[in-house]
């Protein structure tokens, strides 16, 4: 009986790395183009040669959000502030981000997401062949 035991847990052994070796040779570059291809399965970082360019591109937005803040501001007579924007694009396929959003804000300054939102649209990144949802938060304190 013990035998038999050890003889069935081998068989269930093999048979479990079997199917690894199998997921293994599913690797292949060919095979990667496929996933990639399915939207579900997308990489979720941006390439490690375009991080930086990328966060780079990212902050320089930080003035055109600054400029958008002091500009409501000086309309509306706010005497300082501090917070910070989180926005979203998903970028990787085109030059300019897509799906542009602000997805957090804790920032006392009303109507301010058009002005922000229509600059950094403009903003141009680098392309690699496949879609990544990015987010980057800009820290805001200007006082007055």
């Amino acid at each position: 009986m013990k035998k038999l035991i050890i003889l069935v847990s081998s068989l269930v052994f093999i048979l479990g790395c079997s199917d690894k070796k199998n997921t293994a040779k599913d690797t292949t570059p060919e095979k990667q183009t496929e996933v990639v291809e399915n939207k579900n399965d997308l990489p979720k970082a941006v390439p490690a040669e375009k991080a930086y360019e990328v966060q780079k591109i990212w902050e320089g937005g930080l003035a055109a959000v600054t400029e958008c803040i002091g500009k409501r501001i000086a309309q509306t007579n706010q005497k300082g502030l501090s917070g910070y924007i989180i926005v979203e694009g998903t970028i990787g396929t085109s030059e300019n981000p897509k799906n542009l959003r602000i997805v957090d804000k804790k920032l006392a300054v009303d109507k301010i997401e058009d002005c922000i939102m229509s600059y950094l649209k403009g903003l141009q990144f680098p392309t690699w062949g496949y879609e990544v949802k990015y987010q980057h938060p800009y820290n805001i304190s200007i006082l007055y």
